[in-house]
């Protein structure tokens, strides 16, 4: 009998329908082709959520702001490149000038970053000694790190520590800052040859 009713229920939405049934000629796709909407529609406007505005953001740098590296008061002289981006890493050269006419041991650099906020962001490296460096000679610290995406998140200012001096640039780098700012970001280090 369940059988019987469901049978009869079957048959009466067929019939229900069979008014709006249409025969689809052979070679033709289903379902047909919606005619387009004459004039154009206008769409409405993503709507996205307002970004907080850091304290302190560090504007890119350029070629205008590269400095020469001239020796002052200070036994080494410092100057860093543009941070270049190199398939999901951000690279940054330290370019060091022995100004003396002693040879002068390139230590390990320590570095240091602090945030938009101007909170501290734990870094390390592994960065080497540079070696002795001679007289009036000039090699490059290569530093390397996975970058974070944003310009606004994680290092502004970074801070480079060696053989007794300090070294510092403002930019965009994109290091830190990920989903964890407190714990440690592996900054790469090599020295050039």
């Amino acid at each position: 009998m369940l059988r019987r009713a469901a049978r009869a229920f079957g048959l009466l939405a067929l019939a229900g329908c069979a008014g709006t049934v249409e025969a689809i000629p052979a070679g033709n796709a289903w379902p047909p082709p919606t005619p387009e909407p004459s004039g154009t529609a206008v769409q409405p406007a993503p709507v996205s959520e307002p970004e907080p505005t850091p304290a302190f953001v560090a504007r890119p740098r350029t070629e205008e702001d590269l400095v020469e590296l001239t020796c002052a008061d200070a036994p080494l002289a410092g100057g860093f490149g543009l941070v270049g981006a190199a398939a999901g890493t951000r690279v940054l050269r330290l370019n060091v000038r022995n100004c003396t006419d002693e040879p002068i041991d390139l230590t390990a650099p320590t570095l240091t970053g602090l945030d938009s906020s101007r909170h501290e962001v734990s870094l390390t490296t592994d960065a080497p000694a540079g070696g002795a460096l001679k007289p009036h000679v000039t090699r490059a610290l290569d530093l390397h790190w996975p970058t974070n995406g944003r310009c606004e998140r994680g290092v502004q200012r970074l801070t480079v520590h060696l053989a007794g001096q300090v070294f510092v640039v403002e930019d965009c780098l994109q290091l830190g800052g990920h989903k964890a700012p407190e714990r440690d970001v592996e900054v790469t280090g090599r020295w050039s040859s």
